[in-house]
């Protein structure tokens, strides 16, 4: 990506009165108007990826992303990725878990990967992809994106980056298919806002 280009979105973004950025020093998030498994993936070119269907799982994880987010910096490299997922409360009510899957560019133990305060070096960054079902436990399905985190079968997805700094995707609209195999999940998404584009596959071991 051309730095005159970044330069030019990353003031777009800021004279958008939708642009939130909250945070101190280097922990904030940025949004527009708006133990791993490694496999190889595409950065942000138009590389295609294999689909998950019919619940079966895809051969790897593989991704694109490309943001003209002033958040998000130059330079990041997704062309081999390592994936791991967990299974949190959703904080929906009720005793519902999500399914929280990880894709980043560097391995880091699940803790770190969870640990808001630790900060990624200049090439490190990970997508943090949340499926929740509502009060009720994720599980395999169709996804799609909503604008209420408490309807049924809704996935939504961040990007954090360089400090502690996370890139929020704002109206974004997208879907995604979720397969469970005992401790493993897989699938693909695909989801998008003004900003900032992400799909993909992944395959990852879910923390017990």
């Amino acid at each position: 990506m051309h730095i005159a280009l970044v330069r030019a979105a990353a003031v777009a973004v800021l004279l958008s009165p939708g642009f939130l950025a909250v945070g101190c020093g280097s922990d904030s998030t940025k949004s527009g108007p708006t133990t791993p498994t490694q496999s190889t993936a595409s950065g942000a070119s138009s590389t295609t990826t294999a689909q998950a269907s019919g619940g079966e799982c895809p051969a790897a994880t593989a991704v694109n992303v490309s943001s003209t987010n002033g958040g998000y910096p130059d330079g990041i490299n997704w062309s081999t990725v390592y994936a791991a997922a967990d299974r949190p409360l959703a904080g929906l009510g009720g005793h519902g878990r999500a399914i929280v899957v990880y894709i980043g560019t560097t391995k880091r133990p699940l803790a770190e990967l969870k640990d808001r305060k630790i900060e990624l070096a200049a090439d490190e960054a990970f997508l943090k992809l949340e499926f929740t079902n509502g009060a009720q436990n994720a599980g395999e399905g169709d996804y799609t994106t909503s604008s209420d985190r408490k309807d049924p079968n809704t996935f939504d997805l961040s990007i954090r980056v360089t400090g502690r700094t996370t890139v929020q995707m704002s109206q974004a609209k997208g879907k995604a298919q979720l397969v469970t195999d005992g401790n493993r999940v897989c699938g693909n998404f695909d989801i998008a806002d003004k900003w900032t584009s992400a799909s993909g596959t992944f395959v990852a071991e879910v923390a017990t």
